[in-house]
């Protein structure tokens, strides 16, 4: 690439441009347009405005295959087109490949208006374009990786291992789950991992430390209740699962 050769965004379209140029075979497929255009009424003389330059008098028309007027440039230039009227709308909404088909012009150039007028690189026709182009490379891509391949598999959960699920994820799988029901092995994988986790039911309220079981064993069951804050039928019930007599 020769030295201070900018790359624009749009260099996908513009190297499409080049490659129907060369070839000189337009792909229908490429220089397919969203909607019709036509080449406005005009006569030689008359001023225009356009999008990037102002008023100007058209003196030519060009030999594109939409016919469009072209207009003297500002130091003597030879005769460009006029961005306006249906090429404005254009350059909104097709892909560089398209405009450079019917309006005779190059990528380099449907580039340069954009930038000067603000529009985005990414128009719909640009989009679609690509994603047609695309879609068959990426859906032939997709036979050739083995998705459930043991070593990606474990590969993917050992980056993931020890990070957070983005809060999206998290409610997208919460949500999921409402009103569906659990499978008694699912259920008893969920039983395990809290149990590793350390993790109490609500209801089971906080657990038992040694110090309150020493005392469960050791103390009347009142002064168990003023020691330890817990209820009296909750001291009855770890009584009665530590095996301790209710005679103390």
């Amino acid at each position: 690439m020769p030295a201070g050769r900018r790359c624009y965004t749009a260099h996908y379209d513009t190297l499409l441009c080049r490659s129907l140029h060369e070839v000189k075979m337009p792909d229908p497929l490429a220089i397919a347009l969203t909607r019709t255009y036509s080449t406005p009424r005009y006569e030689y003389g008359d001023t225009a405005t356009d999008a990037i330059r102002g008023d100007v008098v058209i003196v030519k028309t060009s030999d594109a295959p939409i016919p469009w007027p072209m207009a003297k440039l500002p130091g003597g230039r030879k005769p460009g087109l006029v961005v306006f009227d249906g090429l404005l709308i254009a350059l909104r909404t097709e892909s560089n490949v398209a405009i450079c088909h019917w309006w005779g012009v190059t990528g380099q150039t449907v580039t340069k208006w954009r930038r000067l007028l603000g529009i985005d690189q990414k128009t719909p026709g640009a989009l679609r374009l690509r994603q047609q182009r695309l879609t068959p490379v990426l859906n032939e891509a997709r036979h050739l990786i083995d998705y459930n391949a043991p070593e990606r598999v474990q590969k993917i959960a050992a980056a993931r291992t020890g990070k957070p699920r983005p809060k999206h994820v998290q409610a997208m799988l919460k949500t999921s789950r409402i009103g569906k029901p659990i499978s008694a092995e699912h259920r008893q994988k969920l039983t395990e991992g809290f149990r590793r986790a350390g993790v109490r039911p609500p209801k089971a309220g906080k657990p038992w430390t040694p110090d309150e079981d020493h005392a469960v064993r050791t103390l009347s069951a009142a002064e168990v209740v003023k020691t330890t804050g817990r209820t009296l039928q909750a001291v009855y019930d770890r009584r009665r699962l530590l095996g301790v007599s209710r005679q103390r």
